[in-house]
């Protein structure tokens, strides 16, 4: 006999279950507590006690939606002493929807929109009209279930419905505050305090009906695990105070183990707890849980939806849809059969759907196995699905848009990859507010293969709790752990993982993860998370350090782990790369590849050159050198391919760029590039051009002297963002960062002159002065300094270039229009080829020709050219003196008139192919001094973009 006065005080219970159908359209949100709770009470007259009495649960929590004819069921438990509110609330629901037109929350999910169906004994399942009719659960009753559960010496306690079950004072006397007072995650668990909890919601209803307040009483010791714990977000609004409120909870899997000996009216407590819920808002149906053997069997059933989620999801509607969807994406699909054969192979797919629909409702369905299917990555090689038949796909499109629509109530808005209404624009913008937020430490990072790695038994656990007692959950797991069919056509038992290429997928992927973004919020760290892939965002960097622990134990949960090997923490202010965009100082630069969940690692060494056996298809990255460490290892810029000497064809095929050169063909995954300079009367198929405006790949184009000649190109802006020009004005009109910039322009000038001289000359005298003028211009503070110094070192050059050459060359000093000798022909035609090429590679890279930082603004000179081409002068006067010295050029090819000195079309040529020769090479483990030039322009963009010190390139000495 069972004598405990906390029991003696609820029982009996009276219990129904209520069946209503919707007069119009609703909407109710993922959690129904609230709400609900609100209007039954209503009926009930509004008594001041209403809780202490019934407990209304909500049985459609998950069902986001209804129109007008569909049903509604919840389930109401009366305690000892509430019999004459149960009979008022019969009353009320025999009159709806007169009964709830004066409902204060009229405007809400539950008012005068609902009429009664049937009003059914939980106990006995039979239809009642009164409250006479109704079978009791006594004391009695509770000894016979308590019985069958003494002999499990273990089982499970499931909660349906979230929880808000108080955390213990710290022993540090700190308060605990808003959600953090109430268990959230699985460690929080213990039998101590579940214990008491259960305890002191049976204390709490006794006080109510006597005034005296019990002890607890101790407990016996148990095993608790805790397999598995959610949190719910959820809030409701309270009309009468006009607060929200927040009613969140914990849904949560925990398994106990008890002696022999344990005592009966503790169990009985245990087993009487699941009719009344524990902890706070109990009332409103919250804290339900259930008591489940090894096998899942519950002595107290959870009732059905009105209509399960299964049943919306594979409706003639949601069918017919996802049918057309997938329609045109069948292997013997044809465009060209008539409108009258489409809709016949329509109806024909549709009534195979429709027999599979009713093989699964009756849970005689079997899924397809998986096929391996190889697809292309972004930026090349291939990527293996696996991905379920055409048929199996199609139901579960239809699946999908019920349960996507469903999850996203109960999602974080932290993520957002597969989430209609979200996006990496989203993402982005998001992540830069916090960075402008004062967030400027970041962690990066993804999972260690996430999509192969989940555990199907942890998924599972999540989705039952979420959807109690619902039909889609077998369902979806039957696909989840679907076989593959091998390339040899044996069957592969899959043990975990979710499939790649199965339209549930994303969606389970996003459950699963929610619960990372949950972990991360509550330790107040900013998230942004695009399916496996995620930043946070931190004040400080000792922050950031202390939360990688926090990660691993979040992912841990679920038997998941971080990928170290792509993790790491730096400052905003340098730098990192994620879903595509280069994140610096608050701007978001477009990489102009496509974001991809799968990426290839960044080379080691960002400037090492692809082709090094090739003299003109020059592909390098975009960015290189010692910023390469300060950017990140996500995503490249993108790839500038310049295609110079010989004439080449370029074409499209299979999302990829065809090269065809030197009888040798080259190909490049447009989405790859970033965009395409042609240098010289190279040929491009129409198609190839349309490809490259599609895939936002600008092609740029430039005379065989390397004279700019203008761009095909699509509406998106360059890969630095639409607003860079004129940042990069502004950035290069600040006094001291033009004078920065300068400075290493100067250096590398300087440096390049020491170069020519000394690789003829190691004592030349001239290199002397040179060190002595290079020791000044560290010491100078305005451009006009630098500018004297420069000419200073360069009337040096020009001294050498007289000493050592033979008087009939007539060179006397430098001298530009017109030239007056054959030296000063082939410099200023040098330098003119390297202006215009210089020219055409800042223009590719993005960067506005008219802004620079050493030479004045004038007319429609480009002086951001003749900035950048300074360190390259070296080759010019390499080159020159090179072919006369090895007499490829001769003083007989050029004629002294008196408007100058004119050159043969032989000299001019072998110049011209010198230069081009030079500056294609690609020496063993370098790079051409072409991919140099074009790596030195995406610097200078990047410094004006990140306002990182400046790198120009110099030759060795």
């Amino acid at each position: 006999m069972l004598n405990s006065p906390l029991i003696d005080a609820v029982l009996p219970l009276r219990s129904v279950v209520i069946t209503l159908r919707w007069l119009s359209p609703s909407k109710t949100g993922f959690l129904h507590h609230a709400g609900l709770h609100a209007w039954v009470r209503f009926l009930a007259g509004s008594p001041e006690q209403f809780s202490d009495f019934i407990v209304v649960e909500p049985i459609e929590n998950g069902h986001i939606s209804y129109q007008a004819g569909d049903g509604y069921r919840f389930r109401i438990t009366v305690l000892n002493g509430g019999e004459s509110l149960l009979d008022t609330l019969f009353s009320s629901l025999k009159r709806l929807p007169e009964s709830a037109a004066n409902h204060p929350d009229i405007a809400g999910a539950f008012s005068d929109n609902l009429v009664l169906e049937k009003i059914e004994d939980t106990f006995e399942h039979h239809q009642v009209t009164q409250i006479e009719d109704l079978s009791v659960f006594d004391i009695n009753a509770l000894m016979l279930e308590t019985a069958v559960w003494s002999r499990q010496r273990r089982f499970k306690v499931a909660f349906n419905t979230p929880a808000r079950l108080v955390k213990p004072k710290p022993e540090d006397g700190t308060e605990l505050k808003g959600q953090n007072r109430y268990c959230r995650d699985k460690s929080d668990l213990n039998w101590q305090l579940f214990t008491h909890r259960l305890t002191d919601t049976f204390i709490n209803l006794f006080q109510s009906r006597t005034g005296e307040r019990l002890q607890r009483q101790n407990w016996p010791e148990a095993q608790l695990h805790a397999g598995l714990a959610v949190w719910l977000n959820n809030s409701y609004t309270n009309k009468k105070e006009k607060k929200v409120k927040d009613a969140s909870g914990m849904l949560a899997q925990m398994q106990i183990e008890i002696d022999d000996d344990f005592p009966a009216d503790l169990l009985a407590l245990l087993v009487l707890g699941q009719y009344i819920g524990m902890g706070q808002n109990r009332a409103f149906g919250m804290g339900q849980y259930q008591l489940q053997d090894a096998y899942g069997y519950c002595s107290y059933p959870r009732p059905q939806a009105a209509k399960s989620l299964l049943e919306k999801s594979l409706s003639d509607a949601s069918l017919h849809q996802a049918c057309q969807t997938m329609y045109p994406r069948q292997a013997n699909f044809d465009s060209s059969d008539t409108d009258e054969e489409h809709h016949d192979a329509i109806d024909e797919l549709l009534t195979k759907l429709y027999v599979s629909r009713e093989r699964i409702f009756k849970r005689e369905f079997t899924p397809s196995q998986l096929h391996s299917v190889e697809i292309e990555k972004p930026e090349g090689g291939t990527r293996l699905l696996s991905v379920p038949n055409w048929h199996d796909r199609t139901l579960q499109k239809a699946v999908t848009e019920c349960l996507g629509n469903t999850l996203e109530h109960i999602w974080m808005k932290h993520s957002y990859g597969y989430r209609k209404g979200h996006s990496r624009l989203q993402a982005r913008d998001q992540i830069n507010q916090y960075i402008q937020q004062g967030y400027e430490w970041v962690l990066e990072s993804d999972i260690e293969s996430f999509f192969d790695s989940v555990n199907w038994l942890n998924l599972e656990q999540r989705l039952k709790l979420l959807l109690p007692n619902e039909p889609l959950v077998p369902l979806l797991m039957q696909w989840v752990s679907a076989a593959k069919q091998t390339e040899d056509e044996q069957t592969l038992a899959r043990h975990n993982g979710l499939p790649q290429g199965a339209p549930i997928s994303p969606i389970l992927a996003n459950l699963l993860l929610d619960d990372l973004d949950q972990d991360m919020i509550a330790k107040g760290h900013q998230i942004v998370r695009y399916a496996d892939d995620f930043v946070l965002l931190f004040k400080s960097k000792a922050a950031a350090e202390s939360a990688l622990d926090d990660i691993i134990t979040a992912l841990k949960e679920h038997h998941l782990a971080i990928n170290l090997e792509k993790t790491r923490i730096v400052e905003a202010s340098q730098g990192f790369r994620y879903l595509g965009y280069l994140f610096v100082d608050g701007y978001a630069i477009e990489t102009k590849r496509e974001y991809r969940k799968e990426h290839a690692q960044l080379d080691k060494q960002l400037n090492a050159s692809s082709l090094e056996n090739e003299p003109s298809l020059q592909q390098e990255p975009a960015v290189q050198n010692e910023q390469s460490t300060l950017i990140g290892e996500r995503e490249k810029l993108g790839t500038l391919l310049i295609i110079a000497g010989d004439i080449a064809m370029l074409s499209s095929e299979k999302q990829r760029l065809i090269v065809e050169q030197y009888d040798e063909l080259h190909t490049y995954p447009w989405a790859t590039l970033s965009s395409v300079l042609l240098v010289g009367p190279h040929h491009i198929t129409t198609p190839a051009l349309k490809s490259a405006m599609f895939h936002n790949v600008p092609v740029h184009f430039a005379s065989q002297y390397g004279r700019y000649q203008g761009v095909s190109a699509g509406a998106a802006p360059s890969v630095f963002g639409a607003d860079f020009w004129l940042l990069q004005a502004q950035y290069l009109q600040q006094e001291t960062n033009a004078l920065n910039i300068s400075q290493v322009l100067i250096q590398a000038r300087i440096e390049g002159i020491r170069a020519v001289i000394s690789r003829r000359e190691k004592d030349a005298p001239e290199l002397n002065k040179i060190q002595r003028l290079d020791e000044k211009r560290l010491r100078a503070e305005t451009l006009d300094q630098l500018r004297g110094y420069e000419g200073q070192a360069s009337k040096q050059l020009w001294a050498f270039f007289q000493r050592i050459l033979e008087e009939d060359w007539g060179f006397t000093g430098r001298n530009r229009r017109p030239p007056k000798d054959p030296i000063n022909a082939l410099l200023s035609l040098g330098y003119t080829y390297l202006y215009s090429l210089v020219d055409s590679v800042n223009r590719t890279v993005g960067l506005y020709p008219w802004q620079g930082a050493l030479h004045q603004r004038h007319g429609y000179h480009h002086t951001l050219a003749s900035d950048l081409m300074e360190p390259w002068r070296y080759l010019v006067e390499h080159v020159v003196l090179t072919l006369i010295n090895r007499h490829q050029i001769h003083k007989d090819d050029f004629v002294i008139k008196e408007n100058g000195c004119e050159m043969s079309s032989g000299a001019r040529k072998t110049l011209l192919k010198e230069l081009l020769v030079q500056l294609t090479k690609v020496p063993k483990g370098g790079n051409s001094l072409l991919t140099e030039m074009s790596n030195q322009s995406y610097r200078l963009a990047l410094s004006c973009k990140m306002q990182q010190r400046f790198i120009a390139w110099s030759p060795k000495r």
